[in-house]
């Protein structure tokens, strides 16, 4: 196993480094990582909430997905688990919603064109 906190860039480039290392490449990468922080009202969510759900559920995702990409271009797949809050939502987690919702329906369509 291999440890690291996915909302530093240096940690996620070192994860998949050392995977490389161990392993020679890398077949499928599975962006499982995500945080509701606390429940509030949207009244009451503060700017350092927010960033730190889209830091881990967002931005982790897509700085993973940079740094295995290179290791994957002869082949492999990339699963992205969310939240069924995506689909449905919740009550009182107004930054959650939004980042589930940002993996499930529009990032993973945007990639396939950007390399």
């Amino acid at each position: 196993m291999v440890q690291g906190d996915l909302q530093l860039s240096a940690d996620c480039e070192r994860i998949v480094a050392e995977t490389v290392r161990r392993f020679l490449r890398i077949d499928v990468l599975i962006n499982n990582a995500g945080v509701m922080v606390q429940r509030v009202p949207i009244a009451n969510l503060s700017d350092q909430m927010f960033d730190d759900v889209f830091s881990l559920n967002v931005r982790s995702v897509m700085t993973c997905t940079k740094y295995a990409i290179a290791h994957m271009l002869d082949g492999g797949s990339i699963i992205n688990l969310t939240s069924v809050a995506a689909r449905n939502g919740w009550g009182r987690v107004p930054a959650f919603i939004p980042a589930s919702r940002a993996l499930s329906a529009r990032i993973p369509r945007a990639w396939p064109r950007s390399w």
